[in-house]
């Protein structure tokens, strides 16, 4: 007798298993959960469990909206992007949950650091930051002066090259995707999720084209205090409103987090929850918020290089309206320093 393939047999098992309600289905995820012996905690809400799978919790958003992105990126790239397994969402409490194939490898963060020699004075001030001895008063700003001081990375990409292929080609890919139209929108043209709207749903809703969507920020950015900012943000605006912007299919979180390696190789971008058709500046705009000065990473883009000296004035009035927005607003006056504030 003919033995199986054991991925045949856990396909079979599976949509056995999908055909259980809804309700028994999240009741045995969230007993796995819990449960120390069976599963493994990976960030705040998401978790390892048997078989090779992953369970994510969503809570703002449907997670069908991650799930038809994925499910969009793997129809139209050959980007790696996670299988989906199940997803359910539970309107008594309002949120949902993906399970998806575990992807094996490590993310390029921990990738980065083994390729990333640190200077040992920065080493202690980490230390002396996170694990502060009980009997010790920390001095914060000496530390964080130091660390400055010493924070001089060398990352080496030497034995990059695949990867750097690999993440430019992914990159590309993404970026060549036809929208059927000029909308700035999530796919089926919904609303987009965004940190720079404060109400409840932190969403942004549809524009018709790029230039509506940029309208759309400035009247977010100038109201209230941030309003006396308007000549410096018309300022450097103006060149950016002149260009002509492609709409991309954009993923905007592509922190090191979300990018798995294995062997030197790309093997996966996880967590497409956020993405979307924005103006092809988005993503590389969408990067350095998330990078900062994380040097080991800002080398490793500048490697990939897809970016490179094409969008220095969007990113300019990015930070202007960063600055004027959302969860990351500083009103003018409270930080005198704050670059905006001058005149």
């Amino acid at each position: 007798m003919t033995v199986l393939p054991s991925r045949i047999i856990f396909g079979a098992l599976w949509r056995l298993w999908l055909l259980a309600p809804n309700q028994w289905r999240l009741r045995v995820y969230r007993k796995l959960k819990g449960w120390d012996r069976y599963s493994e905690k990976l960030g705040w809400s998401t978790w390892r469990l048997p078989f090779g799978l992953v369970l994510k919790f969503t809570r703002r958003q449907h997670p069908q909206i991650e799930v038809s992105n994925i499910h969009f990126v793997r129809d139209h790239t050959s980007i790696p992007v996670p299988t989906v397994r199940d997803s359910i969402f539970d309107s008594a409490e309002g949120t949902g949950l993906i399970v998806m194939d575990w992807i094996d490898g490590e993310t390029l963060c921990k990738w980065l650091d083994r390729h990333t020699e640190t200077p040992l004075e920065v080493t202690d001030c980490i230390n002396a930051l996170l694990n502060p001895s009980s009997h010790d008063k920390i001095d914060h700003a000496a530390i964080m002066e130091k660390y400055h001081q010493y924070a001089h990375f060398k990352t080496d990409l030497s034995t990059a090259g695949l990867l750097l292929d690999d993440m430019r080609n992914a990159l590309l890919e993404l970026r060549s995707v036809q929208s059927e139209s000029s909308a700035i929108c999530g796919l089926g043209g919904r609303p987009l999720p965004s940190a720079r709207c404060s109400d409840q749903r932190h969403t942004l809703p549809p524009s018709q084209d790029v230039n509506s969507f940029h309208e759309k920020l400035l009247a977010m950015a100038l109201r209230g205090p941030c309003e006396s900012r308007r000549p410096r943000i018309m300022q450097l605006a103006e060149p950016v409103f002149r260009k002509h912007h492609r709409v991309c299919f954009t993923h905007t979180d592509l922190n090191s987090l979300n990018i798995m390696v294995r062997n030197g190789r790309l093997v996966g971008i996880i967590d497409w929850e956020y993405a979307g058709w924005y103006p092809e500046y988005w993503e590389y705009t969408a990067l350095s918020y998330v990078v900062d000065n994380n040097q080991p990473e800002l080398t490793f883009w500048g490697a990939v290089g897809i970016f490179s000296g094409k969008y220095e004035q969007e990113l300019a009035l990015e930070k202007a309206l960063w600055a004027c927005t959302g969860v990351d607003v500083v009103y003018p006056g409270t930080r005198p320093e704050f670059y905006l504030d001058q005149p």
